[in-house]
């Protein structure tokens, strides 16, 4: 899955599930990290999401 406007982006593959209870703990091995130089802040106003531009 692509998020198109993410600020970061991480390469993985899945290391390992562990059951804990009713949850999955799920380890990821890192292989790659890329990020955007100068990203927009995400605002939290009026119970909504939102970019300050």
């Amino acid at each position: 899955m692509t998020l198109t406007e993410g600020v970061a982006w991480f390469d993985t593959t899945i290391e390992r599930h562990i059951e804990a209870g009713d949850h999955t703990i799920v380890l990821l091995r890192l292989h790659a990290v890329a990020h955007v130089e100068h990203p927009l802040p995400l605002v939290f106003h009026r119970s909504r999401f939102g970019l300050n531009r």
